[in-house]
């Protein structure tokens, strides 16, 4: 696709249009996540299923599965600082960095399936999501401020709950584990609350965009891995307090 402007028109138009493109980008890369993780977590269950029935994996699924969900990780890290950076240098839509990360994302929550997760809590978790998710870009979109100062409050709550995190990982390596279940419900809310911070600031920027006529592809796909990546944060996130709060 081409780098071309969007629309030329109105900014209402202008606005309307990209926010569309943004969405659409964001949902294919979600659709592509999703497929992965079922079309894998099908193909190892069905391929290495355990014959003892004591595990869903035999040995060699579990291995595979180990070993693929590293790599993933391995290439959405690099992939995510090195998609922003191609993005800008070359001025084109990265689409093949994008695709590359959805892939490996997918991968990533293959897990999730594999050690089964209900798929009535996943759907669960996926709704209450979007639900958050509509609401914090509907807050982005219709501000009539810029909402800035809220990136900057999220980036101190990330630091800090990075701080708390290393804190607390060392002391229960030194006093043992009984405060872990407290630790991970806690630090969740925490990010939670910081990605919906962004969601909203994310949007907000992304009409600010559009309006300054800056409303090309390449911004569209790098919008759209922005609120990607914050939607997927935000639904694991929300995936652990269910699972948590059933004890599961």
């Amino acid at each position: 696709m081409d780098n071309s402007a969007i629309y030329s028109e109105d900014h209402s138009h202008v606005n309307v249009k990209f926010l569309g493109v943004v969405f659409l980008y964001m949902f294919l890369g979600l659709a592509i996540t999703a497929l992965t993780a079922f079309g894998f977590a099908a193909f190892l269950a069905s391929a290495y299923r355990d014959p003892t029935g004591e595990a869903y994996l035999n040995q060699m699924g579990q291995e595979i599965l180990i070993f693929s969900v590293i790599g993933a990780a391995i290439v959405s890290l690099v992939d995510g600082f090195v998609l922003p950076f191609v993005s800008r240098r070359t001025g084109r839509a990265p689409w093949f960095g994008y695709i590359l990360y959805a892939l490996a994302m997918g991968v990533m929550l293959s897990i999730f399936l594999l050690v089964g997760v209900p798929f009535e809590i996943i759907g669960e978790a996926f709704g209450l999501t979007a639900a958050i998710f509509l609401v914090m870009a509907l807050v982005g979109a219709f501000s009539k401020v810029n909402l800035t100062p809220l990136a900057y409050i999220g980036l101190c709550l990330l630091i800090g709950v990075c701080m708390v995190s290393a804190f607390w990982g060392i002391y229960m390596l030194v006093a043992g584990y009984q405060q872990l279940y407290l630790y991970y419900f806690l630090g969740s809310l925490a990010i939670i609350v910081i990605m919906m911070l962004f969601i909203a600031y994310d949007v907000n920027r992304m009409v600010a965009i559009a309006d300054q006529g800056m409303a090309t592809t390449n911004a569209a796909l790098y919008c759209a891995f922005s609120l990607y990546s914050d939607f997927l944060v935000l639904f694991i996130r929300i995936l652990y307090l269910l699972l948590a709060t059933r004890r599961n």
